[in-house]
């Protein structure tokens, strides 16, 4: 018997089965002694810096570059010729060598030259390219500031020298958007020893803007060419991307409102009825595991592709209305045809999308051609040479409303691992589909690779303007940016998942000056979400422009110490400014506190401010009634009836309030929280501003108030404040009355206490009158005993 002999493994070294290939570093380990050492050094750098990602040895570079003199002759003037134009990779490195160059041993003026290129490229920087949270170039020019500060305070005299320029985006007609940039911006000015200087100057800017803009400037109201921003419960940007561009299509939002079903059509039904109402974000993690209807619940911790979430909720869509979805009903006809006898015959099927692939295409125009291009499918049944033959497949496809194509950047490698192909990858802004035109209306990005990242969605307006929606935060968009973050590029992950085509339509649109305003100021808001901005004009003082924030939408909270802020009502910019904002309504401060967004205890001293004389008192007191009936649900008249209790007890109502309470009061079936408006409305007023016929047929409504516990408080000082005024016998003796006829016995208990508390507080010949009433209707009691105590 022959025995097989065992051959050792061979060892095999390990392998990555997917590796990036970015250029190599540059060789930092010889010395650079010829003007053509150093080109052939820069060229390496460049590619090594645009393609790597910031896998950058930047310390190690830098020292090597300054510890050659050839190199850095050639080197240093290179880098530091920033312009707007100049990739974020370059400035970046300059930033770098800001940290690490030498500048102590460096001959004088070397930092001062990158100083001064970093402030022209601010300078001359397009303001509305601020518009989005992407803006590198300023965020990249701040910190080459911040660091050189560090480096040397001296520079500081640079800084001052053009502070108006570098420092207007945090207060002025173009202010950065986004948290984070602002952020940066507020880090440079505390490295700075003349801030409140410049703080001045901002505010003195500021203060040349008309107070006629300011509704437009502040108020964060909700316009036709706006969207609403969605909550992100966890990993759902990829819903959220989605359902923004659904609900962008008037058409679809339209037919989803107006239409009864369940599942995953009523879910988003839901979610557009909140988005047509709120006016900054929707909460949405009650609803959105099951958008998908019934028996699909979604993992709201796990992130998935856009594209197929997309396509899944129009087929769910589709399948419970047993019919196809409006605006993106796509037909797609299959045709074959036998090679063998000619005959042909085409089937068709109904999609919501179809999806290309970059991943084998060079082109947006090569994807498409694929698709559509004849391929040869074998054994397929003939029905003309009843056998099997060969076959030519050819797609062609119908022409939807809306055209949505889905963008396949998805590779497996040869080991089988599935990884995000980065290319660039360019699509049109307009295209030709079956001799119809039809245009970009938005794109769904992603960024990161296909295990983690993020969805963000653009969106076209009616009016031509593009916004950004990312989650929660929604901007308005440079269209100039849709090629920088939608193509990609090997280096960049950010790239367009999914596009939307709708057709073409000629519009001719004219909009009004009060439009044109607010579109050219609207982008202003950012200000008042500027935390460090809210400290900085509390130090300041000043008081005009902090009215005015809290008019038109900012946040009290934000203040540190606004409960113990102070109005001066004596002083004349602020009645001037109080006087003109007057005609926009109430404070948004106050208005949002009545919808719940804000404490009550941040709105007493705007209240106090504006009751500093007697026509405020009756203008606030008017503004509030006139609020019950915009304001309609129950806890907003329980805190529009709170506010009326914080104002002064002299009140002289207008005309107008008094037609509002008429109407309060002739309300058929009154609630209480309607009855509390009156009663608050009567202890604050003037006692002989009002009729004495109104004063009883207000109190007396309580008989048709079914839970009059809550009001017991205001009553019982309405009640103490008239009794001087007019006869209020008739009022308590039918307190009797209500005591007496109420068979719940907590209730019963709740009357006696009220009654006898009330009586305790009156005049001994109005207690005496009650008494007697009470014992006509009964000799012993538990209330004639407590009265007669």
């Amino acid at each position: 018997m022959t025995s097989i002999e065992e051959k050792p493994q061979e060892k095999t070294e390990k392998t990555l089965l997917y590796k990036p290939l970015y250029p190599p570093s540059p060789d930092i380990t010889k010395k650079v002694e010829t003007k053509e050492d150093a080109f052939k050094f820069i060229k390496t750098l460049d590619e090594h810096l645009l393609s790597n990602n910031g896998y950058v040895l930047f310390e190690k570079i830098i020292q090597f570059i300054f510890e050659n003199p050839v190199l850095g002759y050639y080197a240093f003037p290179h880098y530091i010729k920033l312009t707007d134009t100049t990739k974020i990779p370059y400035f970046n490195f300059v930033r770098y060598l800001v940290i690490y160059a030498p500048f102590q041993t460096l001959p004088n003026g070397f930092l001062e030259v990158i100083i001064s290129r970093t402030i022209d490229v601010i300078k001359h920087h397009l303001k509305r390219d601020t518009l989005d949270d992407t803006d590198a170039v300023l965020y990249e020019c701040y910190q080459i500031l911040i660091h050189a500060i560090s480096s040397k305070p001296e520079i500081e005299k640079l800084i001052l020298k053009d502070s108006d320029d570098i420092f207007s985006p945090l207060i002025g007609k173009d202010p950065l958007q986004f948290k984070d940039l602002r952020k940066t911006l507020h880090l440079l000015l505390d490295q700075l020893k003349e801030k409140n200087g410049i703080l001045t100057n901002l505010l003195n800017n500021l203060k040349k803007i008309e107070i006629d803009c300011a509704k437009s400037i502040f108020e964060k109201k909700r316009t036709k060419h706006e969207f609403c921003g969605m909550e992100n419960c966890g990993a759902t940007c990829y819903i959220n991307s989605a359902i923004q561009q659904l609900h962008a299509n008037k058409d679809f939002r339209e037919w989803v409102l107006k239409s009864d079903s369940k599942g995953s059509h009523a879910v988003l039904k839901t979610l557009f009825e909140r988005m047509n109402h709120e006016e900054s974000y929707v909460t949405t993690k009650d609803v959105i595991q099951n958008v998908l209807g019934d028996g699909k619940s979604i993992e709201t911790g796990i992130q998935d592709d856009s594209y197929l979430f997309l396509t899944n909720l129009l087929e769910s869509i589709r399948e419970e209305n047993a019919s196809d979805v409006k605006s993106y009903q796509i037909i797609i006809n299959s045709t074959l045809k036998c090679t063998k006898c000619g005959t042909s015959r085409t089937s068709s099927e109904n999609s919501s999308s179809i999806r290309i692939d970059c991943v084998h295409s060079d082109t947006f125009e090569d994807a498409l051609l694929k698709m559509t291009e004849e391929e040869s499918v074998s054994g397929v049944e003939c029905q003309n040479c009843k056998e099997r033959t060969e076959h030519t497949k050819t797609l062609t496809f119908s022409t939807p409303e809306v055209l949505i194509i889905g963008i396949n950047h998805n590779k497996t490698s040869e080991g089988g691992i599935n990884y995000k192909l980065n290319k660039y990858f360019e699509f049109p802004l307009a295209l030709n589909w079956n001799n119809e035109n039809m245009e970009l209306s938005g794109i769904i990005l992603h960024s990161g690779n296909v295990n983690a990242g993020h969805y963000t969605s653009i969106i076209k307006g009616d009016n031509g303007r593009w916004w950004k929606c990312n989650d929660k935060i929604v901007v308005e968009y440079n269209e100039r940016r849709i090629k920088e973050d939608s193509y990609g590029s090997q280096s960049n992950s950010l790239s367009a998942s999914v596009l939307f085509y709708k057709k073409s339509v000629e519009k001719v649109c004219k909009e009004s000056e009060e439009e044109k305003n607010e579109e050219f100021l609207s982008h202003l808001l950012p200000m008042w979400s500027d935390d460090l901005l809210y400290k900085d004009l509390e130090k300041m003082h000043t008081e005009t422009w902090i009215l005015m924030v809290l008019w038109y939408g900012g946040d009290p909270s934000k203040f540190t110490d606004y409960e113990n802020m102070k109005f001066d009502a004596n002083k004349e910019e602020n009645m001037t400014t109080i006087s003109a904002l007057k005609k926009y309504g109430l404070p948004k401060s106050i208005v949002e506190t009545i919808e719940g967004k804000h404490s009550f205890k941040y709105v007493k001293n705007m209240i106090q401010f504006l009751c500093s004389n007697n026509e405020g008192k009756s203008w606030v007191l008017e503004c509030l009634l006139k609020m019950t009936t915009i304001q309609t649900t129950q806890r907003q008249h329980f805190a529009i009836a709170s506010l009326i209790e914080m104002l002064p007890n002299d009140v002289t109502p207008t005309k107008d309030s008094i037609n509002v309470l008429e109407k309060l009061c002739n309300t058929p079936n009154i609630n209480e929280d309607m009855y509390l408006i009156l009663l608050n409305t009567l202890n604050v007023c003037q006692v002989t501003s009002l009729e004495n016929n109104f004063i009883t047929q207000t109190l007396l409504l309580y008989k048709n108030v079914s839970n009059i516990s809550k009001c017991y408080p205001s009553l019982k000082k309405s009640l103490t404040k008239y009794t001087i005024l007019t006869d209020i016998s008739p009022v308590l003796n039918s307190f009797v009355d209500s005591y007496s006829n109420e068979k719940d016995q907590q209730k019963r208990g709740e009357w006696k206490d009220f009654i006898v508390s009330t009586i305790k507080r009156l005049p001994q010949e109005i207690n005496q009158k009650v008494v007697a009433y009470s014992l006509n209707h009964f000799s012993t009691d538990e209330l004639v005993c407590a009265l007669t105590d």
